[in-house]
Parts: C-alpha cells; structure tokens; sequence
C-alpha cells in the first residue's frame, strides 16, 4: 500500500513539474511580435552612470571612486585566489 501511495505521488510531482514547463515565446495575445531588448552597460559620463536598458542614472556620493574596468578585471580576477580556510574533519566519539 505504501509503495502505491509512493508512485502516486511521485507521478502527481512529475505531472505538476511538466505543467509549470510552458516554453515562452515571442507573441502577444494578439498575435504580434515581442520585441526583445538586448542588455547593454552603462557608461560613466561626467561623473554620472546611465543605463539605458534598465531605464537607469546615477550619482554616486562625494567621495566615492568609480573603478576602471581595468581594475574591476583585477578585482574579479583575484576574487579566485582567496584560499579556503581547512576543512575540519569530524571525529567520531
């Protein structure tokens, strides 16, 4: 009884995960066509940041240095080359 109760239940999740697996596409209820928008960054111009895509400006705070993106490489890349504290093993009493 409970093996049947197990595969009912398991069939009723694959079911439900399959409804809720709607592909979208790129048409309106009306039948037109969905423009999709490709990101694009922003720039800093005159000590303000503008992103057209997300509709976007802003200016940072006096005192606040905008970084490069020579120096947002460097950061990103040394980001990787923070070492892992040790693993602790666990000992069984």
């Amino acid at each position: 009884m409970k093996k049947w109760i197990a595969l009912l239940l398991a069939a009723m999740m694959a079911f439900a995960l399959v409804a809720c697996g709607e592909t979208p596409n790129n048409e309106n209820k009306d039948g037109s066509e969905t423009k999709t928008e490709e990101f694009a960054r922003g720039e800093w111009k005159d000590g303000v940041y503008t992103n057209a895509s997300l509709g976007l400006a802003v200016t940072p705070p006096e005192g606040w240095v905008v970084a490069s993106d020579e120096e947002l490489a460097e950061i990103m890349a040394s980001c990787w080359k923070i070492p892992r504290p040790p693993r602790r093993s666990r000992k069984s009493s």
